[in-house]
């Protein structure tokens, strides 16, 4: 893996894949960034790097989060790369395939909310 801080990190270069107004993600050769602007909460940034976390430990073959990190007055998170089609493809080559995909993001979905639930309790 050949990772390194996105301080060192220059990101001009790098292929930009997605851009929204709170957001853009690059790709590298092993990693997608997704650079967060400065006036996006930090919050929201941690729980998406929670959330993306706690579907890893589902089992599913989704991107791993490698680091959230500061960047340019934001944060950043940063996920190891995984080849293959995304859901957006998958949904978008197989109109059969929208609804049992919407299904499964509604159960990854309540996961998550249980788990968060669950965690809140017991602490």
């Amino acid at each position: 893996m050949y990772y390194t801080s996105v301080e060192s990190m220059d990101l001009t270069n790098k292929k930009l894949i997605l851009e929204r107004p709170h957001k853009k993600v690059y790709e590298t050769d092993d990693c997608i960034i997704k650079a967060f602007s400065g006036d996006h909460p930090k919050s929201d940034v941690f729980n998406e790097a929670l959330n993306q976390a706690r579907i890893e430990e589902t089992g599913l073959n989704v991107p791993k989060v490698l680091a959230v990190e500061e960047m340019d007055g934001g944060w950043a998170i940063i996920m190891l790369k995984k080849n293959g089609k995304t859901l957006k493809e998958i949904m978008e080559s197989d109109k059969k395939k929208i609804q049992e995909s919407i299904w499964r993001c509604l159960l990854i979905y309540s996961w998550i909310s249980i788990q968060n639930h669950h965690r809140f309790l017991t602490e």
